[in-house]
């Protein structure tokens, strides 16, 4: 029968068998090799589990800017940011407010056409399609199914469509990025372009496409940082802020080029899931009359 004096040994023996005697002094941020040796397994552990998520483990933070009448800015709401602003661009996952301007580094870019049911009906994300007819066959069969009075195909077909607020379909513009923190790191998020906002995001996509890489790097997206800023504008609906078009901020560093192609190939696998039913804004900034506005 083993004592507590004998369990209190056999613990300290444990402990020390796992931990380093002695730590070597390194730089800041980086770790000791003795640490990281003894902790190897754990480490090896770690990284099978990273290895095994899957699409449902993942949640993309999306980038939205701060309207009037934005929840953020509502205290009784619970996605209220303290210090939030018309203007301001946020982060929906760290709520990490951005005074008008944030630096990205644009990663991959994707057309969607997204299914969302009218606010006055109860609004909600009914589904995401890569094909503009696919999502309106379904949006079809919603308003057919949901609107009493809509009997007829081309009628909800015309419903689907309208570009106010009362219309089903919305064109959406992914354009994937990484993002600089208020504390100088930088993260993934989505910038998920609808209504007036696919103006600046098309011109900026041309921009891209127009930018010459300089020697020694490859035609790819993430070569230059990029200056995303906001601005106010008015339609019929009233005074928002939108986004101009993104200027050009310096290159990339290596790290910066590597952390956006490391990004891109996360991408592809398709293991990053976008929820839009927790998208930024879901109605919060005047749709596009057809008018366009100007920039």
């Amino acid at each position: 029968m083993s004592t507590a004096k004998e369990g209190e040994k056999k613990g300290t023996a444990a402990a020390q068998s796992i931990a380093p005697t002695s730590i070597v002094p390194v730089p800041k941020g980086q770790l000791p090799a003795n640490l990281l040796d003894a902790y190897k397994d754990v480490i090896a552990g770690s990284q099978q589990d990273a290895a095994a998520m899957t699409r449902a483990d993942f949640s993309m933070p999306f980038l939205g800017v701060v309207q009037s009448n934005s929840p953020q800015r509502d205290k009784q709401h619970a996605k209220f940011i303290q210090g939030a602003e018309e203007g301001d661009i946020f982060n929906t996952v760290t709520n990490e407010l951005f005074k008008g301007t944030v630096a990205v580094i644009p990663v991959r870019y994707e057309m969607v056409f997204n299914v969302w049911r009218p606010r006055d009906l109860g609004g909600g994300f009914l589904g995401s399609f890569p094909v503009q007819e696919d999502a309106v066959k379904a949006a079809i069969g919603f308003i057919m199914t949901e609107l009493n009075d809509v009997k007829d195909e081309a009628v909800a077909r015309e419903i689907a469509l309208r570009r106010d607020k009362t219309g089903w379909v919305r064109d959406t513009m992914n354009q994937y990025v990484i993002a600089q923190s208020n504390d100088g790191s930088w993260a993934p998020a989505l910038l998920s372009l609808t209504s007036t906002k696919l103006t600046p995001g098309r011109k900026w996509n041309t921009f891209i496409q127009m930018r010459k890489p300089s020697a020694g790097r490859a035609i790819v997206r993430w070569n230059d940082v990029w200056s995303v800023v906001t601005v106010q504008q008015k339609n019929d609906d009233g005074v928002f802020y939108n986004l101009k078009v993104p200027e050009p901020a310096g290159e990339t560093t290596v790290e910066q080029w590597k952390a956006a192609a490391d990004f891109f190939s996360v991408l592809k696998s398709g293991i990053v899931k976008v929820e839009y039913e927790k998208a930024a804004e879901e109605e919060d900034t005047p749709v596009d009359d057809g008018k366009g506005a100007k920039f």
